[in-house]
């Protein structure tokens, strides 16, 4: 049996991303491999894949003055440290080079955040692609980068300020990374990769006009993105396919007996005709990110006291909230989001795509509050909010009024649940 492997960014929500997509490979008859760190491991087991672990190197951002002074300081008087920092490049890339040589795939799908692999990996193995979990990421004329939340009207304003955002949105890119080099005396992952492309001839091949993260010019980009949420007059490239594929997910780990009476109870509260439930995610939240988060909630348990017939459940995990003993209010570490959203009549979302795919093939409306920034969140909000399927929101500015006013427009906005079709041709290399 023929191997196809999934190299990914090692956070849960890439991997369940990319589970549709594997298992169509596996219905066509592949053995589906994924590499990954060990706690991912019986995450990818238990949707019936196998898993090798396999090591990342990890680079810190420099995000502050105090970052960029710390790591400037550690790299000019610790030698060592640089030494290390190189080792554990190479050890991360000749982990990746043992699990292709182990496995002799067919095909070899590498995250985007992570097509530096493709350079070490395309001399010993075919049919290399790049697996972007987020919609497309290359530049359109007339659609503004991901990372904006600008919705464009396909006016002649409209299409010179969405030149404008992409040529500041570079700039800042080009910049964060001169500083990052400068923090690391040039020993960063980028020269590292960009000395190995140079040896091996391969420099022009690095896509830096890329959005979000560099690229790789020519080969193939599978997107696993929603295509339907993409504005109407975005150009499609040769490189690109769209593969949106039903999502499913064995989510039995996650039912617990606590969440089965909660689901129970939210069943019994359905036949009255005036409740509404709401169910609120933020998937990973970062240090950055806790103190909005734990003011907006707040606004959230004083929305509870005043509607006490609108339910809330609420994912959370990593944030010390002190809720009033409210019954409308449920907190759990972790709610099985495919099943739960059966029952919900909004969901109040970060804007990650795997939330918005999920929401949209149950047909529940959003209410999207982006955290970060600089990634995809701010775009996809504006898609769901163009597209008719929600609201987007801004988290540090909105009032407790203002998202009371946005979820009752979001309990109106009605849609037919979007189901993907099953006929989708997986095998981009045949």
């Amino acid at each position: 049996m023929r191997n196809v492997v999934f190299i990914m960014l090692p956070y849960p929500s890439h991997y369940t991303n990319s589970f549709s997509y594997a298992q169509a490979w596996q219905n066509k008859g592949y053995n589906v491999v994924y590499a990954g760190l060990a706690p991912q491991k019986d995450l990818v087991q238990k949707q019936g894949f196998q898993f090798q672990e396999i090591s990342y190197s990890v680079e810190h951002p420099v995000k502050t003055v105090r970052a960029f002074a710390g790591i400037l300081l550690k790299s000019i008087f610790s030698k060592e440290n640089l030494e290390i920092r190189f080792n554990a490049w190479q050890s991360s890339i000749k982990s990746a080079l043992n699990f292709i040589e182990k496995y002799q795939p067919y095909a070899t799908f590498i995250d985007a955040h992570l097509t530096y692999l493709y350079f070490y990996l395309s001399p010993i193995t075919p049919n290399i692609a790049i697996l972007n979990t987020k919609l497309s990421t290359q530049k359109s004329a007339g659609i503004p980068p991901l990372n904006s939340s600008f919705i464009p009207s396909g006016s002649v304003f409209s299409r010179c300020y969405c030149e404008v955002l992409w040529a500041s949105h570079l700039f800042r890119r080009r910049t964060q990374a001169v500083i990052k080099a400068v923090a690391y005396l040039r020993k960063d992952r980028n020269r590292f990769l960009c000395n190995w492309a140079r040896e091996t001839g391969t420099l022009k091949l690095i896509d830096k006009k890329n959005g979000l993260f560099n690229s790789v010019s020519e080969i193939p980009r599978v997107i696993l993105g929603l295509q339907h949420l993409e504005f109407a007059h975005k150009r499609t490239f040769s490189n690109e396919y769209y593969v949106n594929l039903p999502v499913k997910r064995d989510e039995s780990m996650a039912i617990s007996d606590h969440y089965v009476a909660l689901r129970q109870q939210v069943i019994d509260l359905k036949k009255q005709s005036s409740t509404r439930v709401i169910y609120v995610s933020f998937g990973t939240i970062g240090q950055s990110e806790i103190k909005h988060i734990a003011t907006f909630l707040n606004s959230l348990f004083r929305i509870a006291l005043k509607y006490p017939q609108w339910f809330f459940m609420i994912s959370l995990v990593g944030i010390r909230t002190n809720p009033p003993a409210l019954e409308n209010v449920k907190i759990l570490p972790f709610v099985p989001q495919l099943d739960f959203l059966k029952y919900a009549d909004a969901m109040i979302t970060h804007g990650g795509m795997g939330s918005i795919k999920e929401c949209v093939q149950s047909g529940v409306p959003m209410l999207v509050y982006p955290l970060d920034k600089k990634m995809d969140q701010p775009g996809n909000g504006a898609r769901v909010q163009a597209k008719g399927l929600g609201l987007a929101g801004n988290i540090s500015k909105d009032t407790m009024p203002v998202i009371e006013l946005k979820l009752k427009k979001v309990f109106e906005m009605k849609y037919k649940p979007i189901i993907s079709s099953t006929d989708v041709e997986v095998d981009i290399f045949s």
